[in-house]
C-alpha cells in the first residue's frame, strides 16, 4: 500500500514537472497582417518549443479588423497559459523627429528642425533605413512604408488602440520584447513588429518574378502556393517547386497542411500573418537582428522591425538580439 502510494505521488510530481517544461519551453506565437480594411486582416498562430527547435503552424486565416481583434486573437492572448508572442505587420511607433517637429508646429509656419534636404529623416525611423539598406543587396529589395506619411498611420493608430482594449480586458500589460531570452517567463506576454517583405528579401534564395499579391486582375496564387511551401515544411506537394529559403523554417501537421496552404495560396494577407509567424520564429532563435549599441535607445522610442540576419552580426554586441 505505501509503494502504492509513492508510486502515485512519483507519477504525480513527473507530470507536474514535464508540464512545467514544457509551459517554459513552449511560447504561441500569434501573427498578424494588420488593415482596416474589411476582410484583409490575416492572422496565424504557431506553438514555438525551443527544446525540440520547432514551431508548428496551428491556424491561417483572414477576418475584419475589429472582429479579428476581439475574437479570436483577444481569447488567445487572455485566455492562453502558456507564454503568447504577438508578430505585428504594422508601425508601433513613429520617428522621433516627426514626433517632435508635429509636436511644437502652428499652422501656417515652417517645420522646425526639419531638413528639406533629406526629407526621410523626417518620415521615416532608424529601423526603416536599416531595413532598407539591409534590403537594398538582397534579389528582392523593399522599402518599408512611412507611418508618418502614408495611410499606414491609421492602421498604426488602430492596432494599437485595439491592443490597449485587449489589455485591459485581461488586465496585462503587452510590452515591446527585446530579448528572447525573456519570452516565456511567467507566462508573459508580448509583442515584435515584423515586415514579411523584408523577411523575404533576407531569406529567399532568388529572386521573386513579380509580386505575389493579386492585382488588375492577375492570379498570384501559384506564387504565393511556392512561397508557402519554401517557408513550412509538410505542405502539399505542388507543380511547381517551393522558393528556397534560409533559416529555420515553420512545419505543418499533415492534418492541416492542406488546409493551411489553401488559406494561404487563397490570398496575400494570409500568407503574409504566416511569414510574421516565421520571423518571430527567427527572433526566438536569436536569428534576428537587433539595433546595435548606439541605436538602442532611439530604437525603444521609435520602435524596431525584427528581420532574419543571414550574415553574421554588424555589431560586437547585436547577435543576442536584445536591448537592455
Amino acid at each position: 500500500m505505501k509503494e502504492d502510494w509513492l508510486r502515485r505521488v512519483t507519477s504525480w510530481l513527473c507530470r507536474d514537472v514535464c508540464e512545467r517544461s514544457r509551459g517554459m519551453s513552449e511560447v504561441v506565437i500569434i501573427g498578424v497582417d494588420c488593415s482596416i480594411r474589411p476582410g484583409q486582416t490575416g492572422y496565424a498562430r504557431a506553438v514555438a518549443n525551443r527544446e525540440a527547435n520547432t514551431c508548428t503552424l496551428e491556424c491561417v486565416d483572414t477576418g475584419t479588423d475589429r472582429a479579428v481583434f476581439r475574437k479570436p486573437l483577444g481569447e488567445w492572448i487572455t485566455n492562453e497559459d502558456r507564454p503568447v508572442l504577438l508578430a505585428l505587420d504594422v508601425p508601433l511607433g513613429w520617428p522621433l523627429c516627426f514626433r517632435v517637429g508635429i509636436g511644437r508646429h502652428t499652422a501656417g509656419f515652417p517645420l522646425s528642425g526639419f531638413d528639406l534636404s533629406v526629407p526621410d529623416d523626417f518620415f521615416l525611423r532608424q529601423t526603416d533605413h536599416d531595413i532598407k539598406g539591409r534590403t537594398a543587396i538582397t534579389r528582392n529589395p523593399t522599402n518599408p512604408l512611412s507611418v508618418a506619411a502614408d495611410k499606414f498611420a491609421r492602421t498604426a493608430a488602430q492596432t494599437l488602440d485595439l491592443l490597449a482594449r485587449i489589455s485591459e480586458r485581461g488586465q496585462e500589460s503587452l510590452p515591446l520584447a527585446w530579448n528572447p531570452e525573456e519570452v516565456g517567463r511567467n507566462g508573459s506576454r508580448s509583442m515584435i513588429e515584423v515586415y514579411p517583405a523584408a523577411t523575404l528579401a533576407l531569406t529567399l534564395e532568388k529572386k521573386l518574378p513579380h509580386s505575389y499579391r493579386d492585382s488588375k486582375g492577375k492570379d498570384r496564387s501559384e506564387i504565393r502556393g511556392q512561397l508557402a511551401r519554401g517557408l513550412v515544411s509538410g505542405l502539399p506537394k505542388e507543380a511547381k517547386d517551393p522558393y528556397s529559403v534560409r533559416g529555420p523554417r515553420l512545419k505543418a501537421l499533415r492534418t492541416q497542411a492542406r488546409g493551411h496552404l489553401d488559406k494561404m495560396k487563397k490570398t496575400d494577407h494570409a500568407l503574409d500573418s504566416v511569414i510574421c509567424v516565421l520571423a518571430a520564429w527567427h527572433f526566438l532563435q536569436h536569428k534576428a537582428k537587433g539595433p546595435c549599441e548606439g541605436q538602442r535607445s532611439l530604437a525603444r522610442q521609435e520602435g524596431w522591425i525584427w528581420a532574419f540576419d543571414p550574415t553574421k552580426p554588424e555589431c560586437s554586441d547585436s547577435g543576442t538580439s536584445e536591448v537592455r
